[in-house]
């Protein structure tokens, strides 16, 4: 057989004992340690950068958000300061100015400002007018103490009068660095605001303080919609417990995007600041790393091919000519003897000997053995796919079988895919050969010894049934079925929870009115019938008269 010989030889060229496995191993084996390198490089070098550098990006982006928000936060400040040095709100609050609240304030100046609530309070700290818009109900009121429609604001100035009261006076009037004291942020209810406070002097400045003007900034979902529209960042606020070591947490959500968090600077209230980031620049650099280790291992693999090529054309293509030659001067000698010695080498000339003592021997036995390889099932030693379409190309083919009848019955394993996949490959073979035994079994007993099962597929088996009759077939594949489902082998992923098959059967009255396609796909289309309406059971069609095809 010049194929199983020209097999064999390409097997011998790269066993481990031959020039060519030992130079094929080598360089192999380099290639493996090569590919290793680049692969441990990649994961813990060159990630753990990327990694990194994502991280300082996602708190550089932190920062920033960080900065957007006091700048935004700041503008109260600025906004309160106006109202504080001026000297309508200096007269106002000693009783001067009685038509300053009509003229400065509405609910449409509210409505239009960042703020939402004003405070005035003596240099008693006693509330002196109140007026905002109430954040409940929507409703403007402007009050000369915090009662009747003004109630709402009474919370919001005890916290502010706390506050004020918790300072010296002279930190009211200025911090250590010579500015008003700024703004503060509170929790009221689950809700954060910001405070803006300054206190009321002339517009130049000069004089005592008469008192302090407070301003409010309610950081509710209108205000941080504002801030991501600014930064393009989507902005959350968070109370945290203020014992958390974590003030920086930088967290992948997904392929996609990376969560950021940091506690907000520049206030004493736990309010952490979190933001999501997508993450196209990390995922980039990823794909560049990979793209580049996988250029790399192309270009190694190729230059260790281009090794072998030039090892194959000047060392072995010659030495395997050698021996060819030899060979055949060898075949035309009636007696030759070989020392053991020679016989005994493990490389190419040892191969050279060993061909002249088991050249005849050994093509007998391989031509018989891949014979049996090539028609039976490795794992259940059925018939296999090959010879079970021998045997259906020979039924169509043969004159004196035209007129026969001929049934095929196609089964496979319900779920089997889930059965691999909660016991895994080897078990799934396990079940396959139990299986495979048991249909053997009762095709031997119940079918004609012209019968043939065959493994056709992964789970999927089939029998070919000439000469018998319709209800035989069925009769048949019912006690496959059966006989299967008797053995009530364990699937937790199955309905019933044991394994089960379903069938389906096509039958030919007379072999030459149609194909072997047309059996095969009539008792596939049974087949799928039974899938859809249950599984557990058989499906039976005829085949239509057609044309033959095959």
């Amino acid at each position: 057989m010049p194929d199983s010989t020209y097999k064999r030889r390409w097997l011998n060229r790269f066993a481990p004992t031959s020039l060519s496995g030992r130079f094929f191993a080598g360089l192999f084996a380099l290639l493996l340690l090569a590919l290793l390198a680049i692969l441990l490089t990649g994961k813990l070098i060159v990630l753990p950068k990327l990694l990194i550098q994502e991280r300082e990006t996602a708190i550089a982006e932190l920062k920033h958000l960080d900065h957007v928000i006091h700048a935004d936060l700041h503008d109260l400040v600025i906004s309160t300061k106006d109202w504080g040095a001026w000297d309508d709100s200096y007269n106002f609050i000693q009783g001067l100015q009685s038509d300053y609240p009509a003229r400065n304030f509405s609910f449409e100046m509210f409505n239009d400002m960042d703020y939402d609530l004003m405070l005035f309070f003596t240099p008693d700290l006693q509330l002196y007018w109140t007026a905002g818009i109430d954040f409940a109900t929507e409703q403007y009121s402007s009050c000369a103490a915090a009662e009747a429609s003004c109630a709402w604001s009474a919370p919001f100035a005890a916290i502010t009068r706390n506050k004020l009261a918790a300072l010296p006076m002279d930190k009211t009037d200025h911090n250590e660095q010579g500015e008003p004291e700024s703004d503060f942020l509170f929790n009221y209810k689950g809700e954060l605001f910001n405070a803006a406070v300054h206190p009321i002097r002339r517009t130049d400045d000069t004089g005592r303080s008469k008192g302090s003007v407070v301003q409010l900034q309610r950081l509710d979902e209108k205000w941080i919609e504002k801030i991501t529209d600014q930064t393009s960042q989507k902005l959350t606020l968070q109370l945290y417990d203020p014992q958390d070591p974590n003030t920086v947490m930088v967290t992948p959500l997904s392929d996609q995007l990376l969560l950021a968090r940091k506690q907000l600077s520049g206030t004493d209230l736990p309010v952490f600041i979190s933001t999501e980031i997508q993450r196209s620049n990390f995922l980039e650099r990823l794909a560049a790393m990979r793209y580049s280790q996988i250029w790399t291992a192309g270009l190694l693999a190729t230059v260790i091919l281009l090794v072998l090529a030039l090892l194959e054309r000047t060392v072995l293509l010659p030495l395997r000519q050698l021996a060819r030659f030899t060979r055949e001067a060898r075949a035309e000698m009636n007696e030759a003897t070989l020392s053991s010695a020679l016989l005994e080498r493990r490389d190419e000339v040892g191969e050279l000997a060993r061909e002249f003592a088991h050249l005849i021997q050994q093509q007998q036995m391989k031509r018989t053995s891949l014979e049996n390889l090539s028609l039976t099932d490795h794992l259940t030693a059925l018939a296999n796919r090959r010879c079970f379409d021998d045997r259906l190309k020979a039924l169509f083919g043969k004159v004196e079988h035209k007129g026969q009848p001929v049934a095929a019955i196609l089964f496979d394993v319900d779920h089997f895919k889930a059965y691999n996949d909660r016991y895994g490959h080897q078990a799934g073979d396990q079940c396959l050969i139990m299986l495979s035994d048991c249909a053997q079994r009762v095709v031997r007993t119940q079918a004609a010894a012209n019968a043939l099962l065959a493994r056709i597929g992964g789970e999927e088996f089939a029998v070919i049934l000439p000469e018998v009759e319709e209800s035989q077939a069925l009769e048949l594949a019912e006690a496959i079925r059966h006989g299967i489902e008797a053995l009530s082998l364990r699937h937790e992923d199955a309905a019933r929870g044991f394994v089960t098959i379903s069938c389906g059967i096509s039958y030919l009255e007379k072999i030459s009115a149609a194909s072997s396609s047309d059996l095969l796909k009539t008792a596939d289309d049974a087949l799928y019938r039974a899938k859809h309406q249950g599984r557990n059971q058989v499906m039976s069609d005829r085949v239509a008269s057609a044309k033959k095809q095959d």
